[in-house]
């Protein structure tokens, strides 16, 4: 079986995962006990070990890393021995999880994924849940993914990676600690998922009718994304990074909310969201996007022809999906929702976020503001720089793939040249 290493980084990171696993549980039939149910389907029961392990007649065991998640109802299922405890702040620099302070705890967390990789069959990777803005769940994660790149050159890595809304931030210096993860994971990761904390929020209020959201109705949503990501990790990001530095992916979840009419859960309707931006986990203005790569996976009991036909009938040429982009299909349904489709978009929208951040950064830069916090551990203001100006080269690359568009006045000039 092609097994996945999963991690979870921080707070953000266990948050997450916690609620993933309730979902993962849920889909293979696994109560809080361990106990797989007798009505668990053949074929969640086939593809168990790619996360599950199960020895003898003991309880499955998460085959997973953890930070912390005693407080989780899923709690008992964990190897103990699986956990890399630490201390640090959620809402500080990068201080407990980059440079000297790093090492000791990265080095714990590979020997743990050492072990795991010795009870697997054929390892298809690692993916980390994290946040690129925390302390812990930028740093570590890069020092940890480095460190797993260097030891399994060959296996795929993934993240799934949370920025942080800007209006909302805890931390001053969360703008520093994505630029010099994002740098770091990009040498290291095959593939970035990335989720928006901002466009989570607007989701929840205005496509699920929630006006409070809370930080479980957003993992939720994140985890919904990941469970439905099941197709194979090399193929997947085979099809969606076309070059090394347009790896950074934003998935999609169809339909939004899974207790809409059964109106709203037909193939025609799911089709026509495919074109839109409403599901997309990050924000986005669809007139000014372009998806240099694409990806469906539909869940359920899908007609492959009809969904073919719908796809001939919905994608034009001027459409921002390309009409070769990558589908799959697995006939189990996810466990909330009996068709759904989880996309993944290669899109040029994300610059429009990273936009943001490197503004804010240049601002600090510029200031020089909070840059002693770094230099303690050994991360100079060279560094920072050079992390905000490979941001700059990656807003760049997203930016060619945007269609040239005439201004106004250009267009006005344009048709005087022609009258003349």
């Amino acid at each position: 079986m092609r097994e996945i290493i999963h991690l979870q980084i921080g707070g953000c990171g266990n948050n997450i995962s916690a609620v993933f696993w309730e979902a993962l549980c849920k889909e293979h039939g696994i109560g809080n006990d361990g106990r797989i149910s007798n009505t668990a389907s053949d074929i969640w029961s086939e593809k168990l070990p790619v996360y599950f392990q199960e020895v003898g007649f003991e309880p499955i065991i998460l085959e997973t890393v953890l930070d912390n998640i005693l407080t989780s109802p899923l709690g008992q299922l964990v190897r103990r021995e699986n956990m890399a405890l630490g201390t640090g702040s959620l809402a500080s620099s990068h201080l407990p999880g980059l440079g000297l302070n790093a090492y000791p705890m990265a080095e714990h967390v590979l020997d743990i994924c050492r072990k795991e990789t010795e009870a697997c069959d054929f390892l298809q990777g690692f993916q980390i849940a994290h946040s690129l803005g925390s302390s812990t769940g930028a740093g570590l994660t890069s020092s940890v993914m480095t460190d797993l790149r260097d030891e399994f050159p060959d296996r795929m890595m993934m993240t799934f990676s949370v920025l942080p809304s800007l209006v909302l931030s805890r931390s001053m210096v969360e703008v520093y600690n994505i630029a010099l993860a994002m740098k770091s994971l990009m040498s290291s990761a095959d593939a970035l998922v990335c989720m928006d904390n901002s466009e989570l929020y607007d989701i929840c209020m205005r496509y699920l009718g929630i006006p409070t959201p809370y930080h479980r109705d957003l993992n939720r949503l994140i985890s919904t994304a990941m469970a439905g990501l099941n197709s194979d990790l090399r193929k997947l990001t085979a099809a969606m990074v076309p070059i090394p530095m347009l790896r950074l992916l934003i998935p999609g979840v169809i339909p939004l909310n899974q207790t809409t009419s059964t109106a709203m859960t037909t193939l025609p309707n799911m089709a026509e969201q495919l074109l839109s931006t409403k599901g997309m986990l990050v924000r986005s203005q669809v007139e000014n996007e372009h998806r240099s790569a694409y990806s469906a996976i539909f869940r359920g009991s899908f007609s492959i022809r009809q969904v073919e036909e719908e796809i001939r009938n919905k994608i034009t040429p001027g459409s921002v999906i390309p009409n070769d982009f990558y589908r799959s299909f697995c006939s189990a349904s996810a466990h909330d929702s009996d068709l759904s489709i989880t996309t993944v978009a290669n899109s040029s929208v994300i610059k429009d976020r990273l936009l943001l951040l490197s503004e804010q950064a240049n601002s600090m830069l510029r200031r020089k503001a909070w840059l002693h916090w770094y230099e303690s551990v050994g991360i100079d203001q060279e560094d920072i720089t050079d992390a905000h100006l490979h941001m700059q080269d990656v807003i760049s690359e997203y930016q060619k793939l945007e269609p040239f568009r005439e201004s106004d006045d250009e267009e006005e000039d344009w048709e005087k040249e022609e009258e003349v």
